[in-house]
């Protein structure tokens, strides 16, 4: 699993040495039927790195990662259709260009991810295999995902639910898997003990 994971994320990453400038194959249309390049500028990296001004700790690098995911979406959003994504799969525009599903936000995710780790911008994760849940026959999601290295933790960092350019939602792979809002977990932590 492991190696097609890193194969799939390989074709969609492509670094193009000498300009400075990285380009990603941005995956698009439901189960990535379509692709199209994206390149970040030295402008866009500038406003990358400004996110991770010296994380110090796991949790500020994980709020920094959630806005670095949304900042590469509208990114992607001036030359790709996606810029039209919305929350989720809302009927209505499922089948619309620019519209991505489960599929392609957790490849693109982690594809990102790695950039970001390539450019020595995560210091306390580092980037494993995408996530998948299937609860019932027809509620399966995949979702990109990091761990923690300190406590060997994985968290799962999600855009599928946000709309496009929104901050990603990153939640522990357990409540990511029990489909727990950040809001349950909370209000979990905080009831009394029975």
């Amino acid at each position: 699993m492991k190696w097609a994971f890193r194969l799939i994320v390989l074709l969609l990453s492509v670094t193009t040495a000498g300009s400075r400038a990285d380009t990603l194959m941005l995956c698009y249309g439901y189960g990535c039927k379509l692709a199209m390049p994206v390149s970040l500028s030295q402008a866009d990296w500038a406003a990358l790195r400004a996110l991770f001004p010296a994380t110090r700790t796991a949790a500020e690098e994980r709020a920094a990662v959630a806005h670095a995911v949304g900042l590469f979406e509208r990114i992607a959003g001036q030359v790709a259709p996606i810029h039209r994504d919305l929350a989720g799969n809302p009927l209505a525009v499922a089948r619309q260009p620019g519209q991505l599903d489960c599929i392609a936000e957790s490849l693109n995710t982690a594809a990102w991810l790695i950039l970001l780790d390539q450019h020595g911008l995560l210091r306390w994760h580092r980037v494993v295999e995408r996530a998948y849940r299937a609860p019932w026959v027809l509620d399966q999601h995949w979702a990109a995902r990091i761990e923690e290295v300190a406590t060997g933790q994985y968290y799962v960092v999600d855009s599928w639910p946000q709309d496009n350019g929104e901050p990603a939602l990153i939640q522990t792979l357990e409540d990511w898997r029990a489909k727990l809002t950040p809001r349950q977990h909370q209000a979990m932590e905080n009831s009394p003990e029975l």
